[in-house]
């Protein structure tokens, strides 16, 4: 009997699809990816740029994140494997004089870089299992704009820790409300640190052992008449959401 743990529901929907399972599985289960937010702490002041952290590919969206900073007059830093000129990939963003290329980065300059960026750009063109930077940015207080699909519809609470986009017009817009301050920080903060930090998912892998424990008891029959809550898929909104 298999037991499996899926980082978001989308990606238990795609498995299931793709091996044809046409019902649901009591033991497996939706965790999500866990985050330690000491390594990445919160800021809200922001200086004069826009972030695209992630490799250096088509199917990640960074020419589209090129084109929305362009658009604004805005410097675009982009952070991770890769380069600027990818033949395999027909990338070439070289000539792009609003670009900052500094490739990989590590956790102290990471840090830095998602807290003081006006905002974080993952229009991901591939569906995304889970997408960590999406929520390693929220929890820096650094809004995000992503796409519509994967999980980010789970991850990524529509004008509240940013905005899910299908068009160049809705990346311009979602740009243009978080840059006029119409996305608190503090409830980007929040939202990642209440669902998303590793002391809030440590709780759902406990009721998740717990439940396979049972197994060698009464299994799914097993009753526990001291239980005094049932959290573990909790979701919990900022405050005033």
């Amino acid at each position: 009997m298999p037991r499996r743990v899926f980082e978001s529901a989308y990606w238990q929907a795609y498995v299931y699809g793709l091996t044809q399972q046409g019902n649901g599985s009591w033991y497996d289960a939706i965790i999500p990816n866990f985050f330690d937010p000491e390594d990445f702490p919160f800021c809200d002041e922001k200086e004069d740029y826009i972030l695209y952290m992630g490799r250096v590919i088509k199917r990640k969206g960074v020419e589209v994140a090129s084109q929305v900073a362009k658009y604004f007059g805005k410097r675009l830093v982009i952070a991770g494997q890769g380069g600027l000129i990818n033949q395999t990939e027909g990338i070439d963003l070289s000539k792009e004089k609003h670009i900052e290329y500094l490739g990989a980065v590590g956790p102290e300059k990471r840090k830095k870089i998602y807290g003081k960026a006006l905002f974080s750009m993952v229009p991901t063109f591939y569906l995304e299992p889970f997408g960590g930077v999406n929520v390693e940015s929220q929890m820096c207080g650094t809004a995000v704009l992503t796409t519509n699909w994967g999980a980010f519809p789970e991850t990524c609470l529509h004008g509240v820790t940013g905005y899910r986009c299908q068009t160049f017009d809705h990346f311009l817009f979602g740009a243009k409300q978080i840059m006029d301050g119409k996305i608190d920080p503090k409830k980007c903060r929040e939202w990642a640190i209440n669902n998303y930090s590793l002391d809030r998912v440590r709780w759902k892998y406990q009721e998740y052992f717990s439940m396979l424990h049972d197994l060698n008891a009464n299994g799914w029959y097993q009753i526990h008449n001291n239980r005094k809550e049932l959290d573990w898929l909790k979701i919990y909104y900022p405050k005033g959401e």
